[in-house]
């Protein structure tokens, strides 16, 4: 079922993609705009004005940060909150109790203040989002390869019995 769901989505990204791609070609000169690169005077972050290479830069090199730790709040954070608190078949040791609350917090300003952010850089520009989609797919591939490449912890029997 995984490998199908996989495959559809794989399929319905590639549509998209021709989709916007065929779609270019019939809008006005004011709609055309959000599908260009670099900086320029349409391109407005925050209510700024990104027309230099260097506050374009610093907008690319915050959106690349904030994409990692995005990546990292969803596969190790909320994974971690999922597995080790969510999980009612789990015995929680007394000593996750106050991390489990702070990784709660921090997890959900988090997921506020980014989307608040991601939302501004998404609709300003389109090559906003292929930095963000880039930068996420880095940060998947590590966090994905560092899961498979990590032995299991196997618990001790005694650990188990109790």
């Amino acid at each position: 079922m995984e490998r199908l769901t996989n495959r559809l989505l794989a399929a319905w990204i590639a549509t998209i993609v021709v989709t916007i791609s065929c779609l270019n070609k019939h809008m006005d000169e004011e709609s055309r705009q959000f599908y260009t690169f670099g900086p320029n005077q349409s391109l407005v972050v925050f209510g700024l004005t990104v027309d230099t290479y260097s506050k374009y830069s610093v907008i690319v090199a915050y959106c690349f940060v904030n994409s990692l730790l995005r990546s990292a709040y969803r596969d190790i954070l909320v994974a971690w909150q999922t597995n080790s608190v969510q999980d009612i078949t789990k015995i929680k040791k007394p000593e996750i109790k106050w991390f489990a609350y702070e990784v709660s917090l921090v997890t959900t300003i988090y997921g506020w203040m980014d989307w608040y952010i991601y939302i501004n850089l998404l609709l300003s520009q389109v090559d906003m989002i292929l930095i963000e989609i880039s930068s996420d797919l880095f940060m998947s591939f590590a966090t994905t390869r560092y899961y498979l490449n990590t032995d299991p912890l196997v618990k001790p029997l005694e650990e188990c019995l109790v």
